[in-house]
């Protein structure tokens, strides 16, 4: 059998041309390869492929960059692994552990004209173009357009560390490599988009493959923050999470980005029941332990005159923190207030997040949520029965309707997983 299965799958046809290819699964950059635009192959590969070191390959992943070719270490050799830095992994958009295609290119076309856009805090009195130590480290880099370039910045009195820039335009458009010939241009307007927040973010966190709290619990905070004050935030944070390996997306959102939104953050939960017309089963609920403010929502308990407790969700109209106090109304009658200790208080309703939407099926995706449609259907009937045989329903007419409709959707979604 060969190593690389099937003869009819190493070829692929571009126009007339046949490009030789492998698939192999993507492992962790050696230490010192991390932004170098490495990819290493065993020696098997590399003679399948028709290439030697040096040589540049296509990476295909979601989406198609280049790499020079190094040779692995020999505890990696007949392992069908590529070993590829974490930039080079952003901009093929794959993560450890992916089946991508290695592509023997045809022909190296080197670079005319490149221009690199700044990260969006990169100061301006920073030299770049002038400056030849870091021309000199550009030339023979593998880049296409849209690549994250990592340029090596540093002062004699300042650890040297990376910053990616992105590469914004080439000249010509199928230009594969950066020479000593190539114009380089840096561009006046930073990347604002998010693609300047994946950068930072593979910059930083993508590198480690496993969890290192306390390296990357301020770089975290930064990241979230930077996500925070973008506008499609939410379009943002999926394409970030959807880069990552599952143990660092659930870390990011988790100790990050749902803490630069509500700190100090406690949980996520899913609801199972309705709450008068607020809260609809299925719904996510982010929960957090703070000090409540007026128009709050809050799940509070208390103790009846017969001795027993009784827990509602209320909103807070007022508060007096000092004496450990809030008001509260009741959300079915409204003209029904009264008083509260903080300390009752269990929960502070941060977030309810409708069933299904586009930020639902983010996080019950990345944060792993148990979502037992089965459960979700039995409850939403319960939910309905009650319903319909109490009195005492908010708005009976009305929430039966949106009941009945969210048993529907459901079940529509359970047909879909």
């Amino acid at each position: 059998m060969s190593l690389f299965g099937k003869k009819d799958s190493d070829t692929k046809t571009n126009g007339d041309t046949k490009m030789l290819v492998v698939q192999l699964r993507v492992d962790s950059a050696y230490p010192d390869d991390q932004g170098g635009g490495k990819v290493r192959l065993d020696p098997e590969t590399m003679l399948h492929l028709k290439v030697n070191p040096g040589d540049l390959v296509y990476i295909e992943g979601k989406v198609r960059t280049v790499a020079k070719i190094w040779r692995s270490l020999t505890e990696d050799w007949n392992l069908k692994k590529a070993r590829i830095d974490n930039f080079t992994r952003f901009n093929a958009r794959i993560n450890l552990g992916d089946s991508i295609k290695i592509i023997k290119m045809p022909k190296e076309i080197a670079a005319e004209r490149v221009v690199l856009a700044p990260p969006p805090d990169f100061p301006k009195k920073i030299p770049i173009i002038n400056n030849p130590q870091i021309i000199n480290g550009l030339i023979d880099f593998p880049v296409v357009k849209d690549d994250v370039i990592p340029i090596m910045l540093g002062l004699p009195i300042i650890q040297p560390k990376i910053v990616p820039f992105k590469c914004v335009d080439i000249q010509p458009d199928n230009a594969v490599i950066i020479t000593k010939n190539t114009l380089i241009e840096l561009s006046d307007q930073p990347i604002i988009d998010s693609e300047g927040v994946l950068r930072s973010l593979y910059q930083e966190i993508s590198g480690m493959d496993k969890v290192d709290n306390s390296k990357q619990e301020s770089v975290g905070k930064t990241l979230a923050k930077t996500i925070m004050d973008q506008p499609d935030r939410l379009r943002i944070l999926n394409e970030i999470i959807g880069g990552l390996p599952d143990e660092l997306s659930t870390w990011f959102i988790r100790s990050s980005f749902l803490k630069s939104m509500w700190n100090p953050y406690v949980g996520v939960t899913l609801a199972r029941s309705f709450v008068y017309d607020i809260i609809l089963p299925g719904d996510i609920l982010i929960n957090n332990r703070r000090d409540p403010k007026i128009n709050d929502l809050i799940e509070i308990s208390w103790r009846n005159s017969d001795g027993s407790y009784a827990i509602d969700i209320v909103k807070v109209i007022n508060t007096d923190l000092i004496n450990g106090l809030v008001t509260i109304q009741n959300l079915y009658e409204k003209e029904n207030t009264g008083i509260g200790s903080v300390t009752s208080i269990l929960w502070v309703f941060e977030r309810i997040i409708p069933f299904n939407s586009e930020e639902w099926r983010m996080l019950t995706e990345h944060l792993k949520l148990d979502i037992n449609i089965y459960e979700l259907v039995k409850k939403t009937k319960e939910n309905i029965s009650f319903a319909q045989s109490s009195e005492n329903v908010y708005i009976k007419n009305e929430m039966l309707k949106r009941l009945e409709a969210r048993l529907k959707d459901i079940e529509s979604f359970s047909l879909i997983v």
